[in-house]
């Protein structure tokens, strides 16, 4: 805990606080739970040595215990006495703040929460979304010659499970993969296309799919979320999105360690995905976003390989 701090819950015990350090105390007491607990573990040794004042007992401090998180209190009478009527009025004042903090945390998550399942409702009711893949990484994507890669993506996603994922090499040829929900394929730009009754056997390259959160099937993964994630409030965007954090609980669970979910307050309908801190063990970018920038129906047989290359291009068929 800094000086900053210290002096704010010092300045709150002796009633010497403006109304911008009150603000900046209820901000740092709402950033944390562990800010309320020693917060109240302050206010609960000041009263200690209120009550040994009011009893006349002397209180000798080793001097290590100056450097507790604990406000130093000044133990002389004249200086520091408070009436009952204070304490009792300063008590409920605290018990109100604290109450107050950790409602905020349980209604926040659980609102939250709410919210990840309205989205997951307006998602259902769209039959056809496709996104803009961004890589958010400072450096460059490493490219290949066989793969190009996510960053310019465009994603398209019709429930459950079709997808169609079109990325271009520097020369803008395309390479698509996609599956129609009962087989995969991939198309390069010259050379066979491969096709699987495997329907994830080429989703590998769709962000957040190596790594447990693809967005696919957006519900099932909206989903995951709740479980794996601590979920929280975002500040509005300036283009008035609401925004959600996803931070993992634990190693334990597979998927970047932070997701943010940006959607339209009035329709719940999710506009921009950001995944942050995905593992870099298959290579990929750390870091990327995924816009909303359609919603329109696609034509139909648009999930079939066949709708996206010429009929004389030869063909493997995998298990």
């Amino acid at each position: 805990m800094n000086n900053n701090i210290q002096n704010l819950i010092d300045g709150y015990l002796d009633e010497t606080l403006s109304e911008d350090q009150e603000t900046e105390l209820i901000h740092w007491l709402k950033s944390c739970p562990s800010n309320v607990k020693i917060f109240a573990s302050a206010i609960q040794f000041h009263n200690k040595i209120h009550d040994l004042i009011q009893t006349e007992k002397t209180l000798i401090l080793h001097p290590v215990h100056e450097t507790l998180i604990f406000p130093k209190v000044n133990i002389r009478p004249e200086k520091n006495y408070w009436t009952q009527a204070n304490i009792t009025a300063g008590m409920a004042s605290i018990i109100g703040i604290i109450i107050f903090v950790y409602w905020g945390f349980f209604t926040s998550h659980a609102s939250a929460t709410s919210e990840i399942e309205r989205i997951a409702n307006s998602a259902s009711s769209l039959l056809d979304r496709t996104y803009k893949i961004k890589a958010l990484d400072n450096t460059p994507e490493l490219l290949n010659d066989r793969q190009p890669g996510i960053d310019g993506g465009i994603l398209h996603v019709q429930p459950p499970g079709k997808y169609v994922l079109i990325r271009k090499f520097p020369d803008e040829r395309p390479f698509i993969t996609g599956s129609d929900g009962s087989s995969s394929w991939s198309i390069p730009p010259e050379g066979a296309i491969r096709i699987s009754t495997n329907v994830q056997r080429f989703i590998g390259p769709v962000p957040g799919n190596q790594h447990g959160i693809p967005f696919v099937n957006l519900r099932s993964d909206l989903a995951q979320l709740k479980t794996a994630y601590e979920l929280d409030f975002l500040p509005n965007d300036k283009n008035g999105l609401r925004g959600i954090k996803a931070n993992k609980k634990s190693a334990e669970h597979r998927g970047p360690k932070r997701v943010e979910l940006w959607y339209e307050p009035k329709t719940g309908v999710l506009q921009k995905m950001i995944f942050s801190g995905m593992p870099q063990g298959r290579g990929g970018p750390s870091n990327v976003s995924a816009e909303l920038i359609d919603n329109s129906q696609l034509p139909e047989g648009f999930f079939k390989h066949n709708f996206h290359h010429l009929p004389d291009r030869q063909i493997i068929e995998e298990n």
